[in-house]
């Protein structure tokens, strides 16, 4: 599993990249849920890049880049970060 800033990890099995999120439980805990499955790790960070730029819900311009340039933040991070050897979906996450 390899961690993408603190919100989103990326995983895989056999045939897929698994791209997840991290989220709270109603005991306090918090746990990755699988937000989809994807063939290449390109069309994983892809998405991740369209569901930031979502979550500004359009507002304006400058919120759409700045998303937009933090994500890229994050995914150019990526090789600099190591992967966990912990975790799976819906286990607490490490670190």
């Amino acid at each position: 599993m390899l961690n993408i800033g603190k919100k989103y990890c990326l995983d895989a099995d056999s045939q897929n990249f698994i791209l997840c999120k991290r989220v709270p439980t109603k005991k306090g805990e918090e746990v990755f849920r699988t937000i989809g499955y994807f063939p290449t790790v390109q069309s994983a960070l892809h998405e991740l890049l369209n569901l930031k730029i979502r979550e500004t819900e359009l507002k304006d311009l400058k919120t759409i880049i700045v998303a937009i340039e933090e994500t890229k933040a994050l995914i150019n991070a990526l090789p600099t970060m190591r992967a966990t050897t912990t975790g799976n979906r819906g286990d607490k996450p490490s670190g």
